[in-house]
Parts: structure tokens; sequence; C-alpha cells
């Protein structure tokens, strides 16, 4: 698992740097914002051009004697301020006289608010669709009333200024704060500053880019009925200090968007976006997504974590830690949404983290796969022992002790030679049925090494003693721990300090000693024998190699053949060190000719 570690923090790596922009991910954002609602304020309040109006005062657009009336009304309620979201770029020709009676009603006792769009002009070049000059002279503000709508067709930002080089507008719910003495100084506005603005500087530029808080669904914010109010059905009271926005929610109109907080079934009307804009800048509330470099930071954490989570626990309880690590990245873009007005999208460590399980599963099925083949090949290899090599040699076995017991044995030197070959025969099984259980990688729990070595001093202590050898162990005072299994590394340590026993002259001297170096355990064990022959060594840890020269007749030619050992000691150690993801080798300082021993080492990571 630990190879897979740095390719999945790289994939979460790029997810995280890659994401905000997609319209999954922009969904689960969405999801996240509709549980972050807010009360609608008391005191903004939209007229609504709706259905029953149009039912009443005939099709659109009406006679601005209309739109004066209504902001007479407005004005003897005493309301604060006006913004007017209705596009008058173009003069009355039918009724030329209303203009004037228009403005001459927007100067009145109340401020109004015009909007403005930018249209192309000649040449192709942007400018402004600005009110008549007699009503944006008589209107207190402009401001522009675009709403930004990303690849999905969702209107989620809006840019506070907008405009051309040298002259600038607020957006129309900032410059309605700004008639009523509510709006936030200049210097403090929310949002990205001047994003993908004309290099040229000549066409329509942008700045303060800012995602829209909304506070709720279509219809959160209070509405009154247009022709209500134009006909005195609203009471006074209702209005009076209010921030009046007036504007189209009819569905026939058009003016409508699907937001965070609503749906195509549902869309909510441009004059309750700037709604909620408004509400937003005067509270101090902000929203931006997150930056790439935050996902990306997010998503390497939860995964990191769930990595080194995983390794520990079982299938079912790495399936738990999973669900809990996406609950839990979930909670925390709430949090970082409702605390620091932080889009996060919690889709990239979804990703990371289920392709981080998914592969943890795949790779935990192929080691099961290799455990459940070197089950079979051991049970083969036991079956093949047991019947094969372990019944006759047992048996060969018996039959010398009886014949010794009975006195009555023919050849007292020729039985040793038996003996000492079932003996060896039974230690050769012995040997394979280890190997076997050290290629399949044991038992793997954290242990100390100090107590690997003394244990394994201790088995070879009667044999050294019987031969007059002085058996010496140096470790270290603090733990030495690893990941292991404690039967195979002390097998591993018994078949060094076997070997080095066998091969030292008697009164010899055998030394092993654990040592830390370059953050791996080292146990080394070396011997005063005659050292590995040069031709031996590049085959010393194959199967059934011996320590023996060509010339090394004289102990080829004893009678205790078992002295030559069965030449899988070494292999099995290999095995076993490369099993717990270390090495077993010739000592490196040995490898000279110079001098008789040889000195043998296991490298094992550090625990």
């Amino acid at each position: 698992m630990r190879w897979l570690t740095v390719p999945l923090l790289g994939v979460a790596l790029l997810l995280g740097w890659t994401d905000g922009r997609g319209r999954l991910e922009s969904a689960a954002i969405d999801h996240l914002a509709a549980l972050h609602g807010r009360p609608a304020p008391d005191d903004i309040l939209i007229v609504a051009i709706d259905e029953p109006s149009l039912a009443a005062l005939g099709r659109w657009p009406w006679r601005r004697t209309v739109h004066a009336a209504l902001l007479d009304r407005l004005g003897q309620s005493g309301v604060r301020g006006v913004g007017l979201d209705v596009i008058l770029s173009e003069p009355d020709t039918e009724h030329p006289q209303d203009d004037a009676l228009l403005a001459e009603a927007m100067r009145g006792s109340v401020p109004v608010v015009l909007p403005l769009i930018m249209t192309v002009g000649p040449g192709g070049l942007p400018r402004p669709a600005e009110p008549v000059p007699l009503l944006a002279e008589a209107a207190k503000a402009l401001g522009h009333i675009h709403v930004e709508l990303d690849a999905d067709g969702v209107a989620r930002s809006v840019f506070l200024k907008e405009g051309t080089p040298g002259r600038w507008w607020s957006h129309f719910s900032l410059a309605l704060l700004g008639i009523a003495g509510q709006a936030p100084p200049e210097a403090s506005l929310p949002g990205q500053r001047r994003p993908g603005n004309d290099a040229s500087g000549a066409g329509w530029q942008r700045d303060h880019w800012t995602q829209i808080p909304y506070a709720g669904p279509p219809g959160h914010f209070q509405r009154v009925s247009y022709v209500d109010v134009l006909e005195g059905r609203v009471p006074p009271q209702v209005l009076r200090g209010k921030l009046v926005l007036v504007g189209a929610t009819a569905v026939g109109l058009g003016d409508a968007y699907p937001t965070p907080m609503a749906s195509h079934d549902a869309l909510m009307p441009g004059v309750e976006v700037s709604a909620n804009v408004a509400d937003a800048l005067r509270q101090g509330l902000s929203l931006r997504r997150a930056e790439p470099w935050e996902n990306a930071l997010l998503a390497v954490l939860v995964t990191g974590l769930l990595l080194a989570g995983v390794r520990r626990l079982s299938p079912r309880q790495g399936l738990c830690l999973v669900a809990a690590a996406m609950a839990g990245t979930a909670g925390l873009a709430w949090l970082a949404l409702r605390l620091g007005g932080v889009q996060v999208s919690p889709l990239p460590v979804f990703g990371a983290l289920a392709l981080a399980y998914a592969l943890s599963s795949w790779r935990r099925l192929e080691a099961a796969r290799h455990q459940e083949a070197l089950r079979r090949e051991q049970e083969a290899v036991w079956r093949f022992i047991s019947h094969d090599m372990r019944a006759p040699q047992a048996a060969i076995l018996a039959l010398v002790q009886r014949w010794r017991a009975s006195g009555a044995a023919p050849d007292g030197e020729l039985l040793g030679r038996v003996e000492a070959h079932a003996r060896r025969s039974l230690t050769l099984a012995d040997d394979h049925v280890q190997l076997a259980r050290a290629r399949s990688g044991g038992m793997k729990q954290p242990l100390d090494l100090r107590d690997v070595l003394a244990d394994a001093v201790d088995q070879q202590w009667a044999l050294a003693e019987a031969r007059r050898i002085r058996l010496t162990c140096e470790l270290p005072e603090g733990e030495a721990l690893v990941q292991g299994d404690r039967t195979l590394l002390v097998r591993a340590l018994v078949n060094l300090l076997g070997n080095a026993v066998r091969f030292s002259p008697d009164g010899g001297s055998v030394r092993c000693s654990l040592a830390l170096h370059a953050g791996a355990w080292w146990m080394r064990v070396s011997d005063d024998g005659p050292g590995v022959p040069a031709e031996l060594r590049p085959r010393l840890f194959q199967p059934f190699a011996q320590a023996l020269s060509v010339d090394d007749e004289a102990r080829r030619a004893t009678a205790d053949q078992a002295a030559t050992g069965t030449g899988l000691g070494l292999v099995f150690v290999r095995t076993v060190a490369e099993r717990h993801g270390g090495w077993a080798d010739l000592d490196e300082g040995q490898r000279s000719d110079a001098g008789p021993g040889a000195s043998f080492f296991i490298r094992l990571p550090r625990g």
C-alpha cells in the first residue's frame, strides 16, 4: 500500500487544483449554499410587477405616468429609497409628455435609482444604454443590472463595478444602498479585483467580482403587488422606512434566473437577485470560491489521513472510515461557507477518497489472492513432506533406536551414518516448511528486535558451549521496534548463528550485534571461521548452496554430513528479510579475501 501513497496524493492534488468550475462541483457547492440561508430583512421590500398587476393595468410596457404615480405614492408613504428596475433607455414617442411627468416625480421627496445595461455600439464596441437624458438627470443615481451566469446557466455572481475606461457604474443594489446612506466604503468592497478585463482598455471593464450570498429561495424577500401599492391597498406603515425595489416578477416578462437556491422550475426574478446583493453588502457578508491551492490542500490532507488509517483497518472498517471522511469533508465545506464565506467543493476529496479506497481494496484482494496461493503451495509442500519424506525418515530413526536399545546393532558406525542422514532429511523437510511459511510473510506485529536476538542466542548457547565457543551479543539500550513475525525472525537469526558456530574453530568466538543506521536496524553475525570462498559468493543465497570450497575435501569426507547443513538456511534468511521489507547478505566489510571469518547482516526498516 505504501507505493500507492504518493500517486494517490498526486491525484488528490490534481483533482483539488483543477476543481471549482465544473457543473458537478458547482452543483455540490449549490447544495451546501442551500443549507446556508438567513432570514429576510424587514426593511427591504419588493414591489412586484406581477400577473395581477398586468391583468389590472394592461400589457407591458405601461405608460410612464403609471410609474410616476407609483413614485408619488411611495414618496407619500415615507420610503427611504426606490430602485426602479425598469429599462427607460428610449424616449416615449407616443406620449412625449410622460417622460417629463416621470422626471418630476423622481425629483420629489424620494430618491430613485434607475438601471442601465451594456449594449454593442458601432464597430462592435460596447457602450452603456443609459436612461433618456431627462430621466437620467432626475435620478439620484444609475446602476447596472447585469447578473453573471456560469457555464451551467446559474446566476451565482455579480460585478459591483462596471463601465468603460474613465467611467464606472455601481451595481444597481450598491447604488440603491448609496442613495439611502447604507453603502459600504469603496475601500472595503468585497470581490475579486478586475478579473478578465480587456487588456486594450477599450472594452467594457468590470471590477469587484463577488459571489452572491443568497438569503433564501425565490419569494424569500417580502413582496407586495405593484397594483396594490398604486391603488392604496398597502398600508403606509408597511412601506415607511423601507428600501423599495420595483421590478418584474411575472413569468411572462422573462427577467428571472436559476440560482443556487432555485431550480429551473422556481426561477428568481432579477429584482430579487438585486435585493439579495443589497442585503449581503449591507450586512458585510461576502462569498468567494476557494482558491485552487485551498481545494488541493484539503484534498491532500484528507486523502493522506485516510491512507494512514486504512492500512491498519479491516475492509469494513476502511469503508466506514471513507464514509466518515466524506461526511467530515462535507461538514468542513459547510463550516468554511458559514464561518468564512469560502465555497469549498467537496467533490475532489470525494473522488480522491473513492479512488484511494478502490485501489487499497484492490491491493488487499491481490494480497489475499497471493496469500491463498501461498497457502495452497504450503499445503502441497506439507502433504509432500508428511507422506514422502517425514514418514520414512522417522521410521529409519525408530529402527535405529530399536537396534541400539536391543544391543544387537551389527555396526555402530554404519547406524550412526544412517541416523545422521535421517536427521538431515528431517531437517531438510522442516526447512522446506519454514521456507514456505517465510514466503507467505507470516503474521506481522510490533516487536522488539532485542528480544529476537536474545531468543536466538539462547537457542544456540548450548551448541556453542559444547565447542567452547564464546558467544557475545551487543544490544542498544532503547527499544528496537519493527513490524514483523517473531518466529520467522528468530529462526533466521538462529540459522546465521548456527552457521557461525558450525564453521568456527573450537575455542573461537561468534559475535552478534544490533544497531540503528540510516533509519534501519542492522543485525550482524560474525565468526572466526575460514570465511566464504570467492567462487561461492555469487550463489551463496541460492537453494542448496553450501559455504564450502572445492578444496574443502576433508570436511566433505567426514562422516557427519549433517555438519554441512541442508543448503536452505541462507535462502530462508534472505526470504524472511525481504518479506519484512529488508535485505540480508554477506557483510560488505567482509567481502575481501584478507583474513579469516565471515560476517552476515539482516537489515530491517524501522517500525
